[in-house]
């Protein structure tokens, strides 16, 4: 993913934490990128928000957990944090690819 891309996608997530409901947990969350099981997102959680402006989650949707994240004050150091993790999801998402293939030989 292009880094104007992720950008994009970071400016669009932060707005739309401004509309979407909250979950059952008070929670909103808008996804930036997603590679196999592991999604990265920006996530507005009640604690934080007078915090950090941006708060970046790696999140493995099959174990449902939060595997990292990070707060950022401005957008600059939450677009360097969102790209750190996208390249995580996508390396656990090869990861868990080649251990899925070497099982089924």
């Amino acid at each position: 993913m292009s880094k104007t891309n992720l950008e994009t996608r970071l400016a669009r997530a932060h707005v739309m934490l401004l509309v979407i409901p909250k979950d059952q947990r008070e929670w909103k969350t808008a996804p930036l990128a997603r590679y196999g099981a592991y999604e990265v997102r920006l996530v507005e959680l009640p604690s934080i928000s007078n915090t950090f402006v941006f708060w970046i989650e790696l999140f493995d949707r099959n174990r449902q957990v939060s595997i990292d994240s990070r707060g950022a004050d401005d957008f600059e150091e939450a677009l360097a944090t969102a790209e750190r993790l996208v390249s995580r999801a996508k390396e656990l998402s090869e990861i868990t690819s080649l251990h899925e293939t070497k099982r089924r030989i």
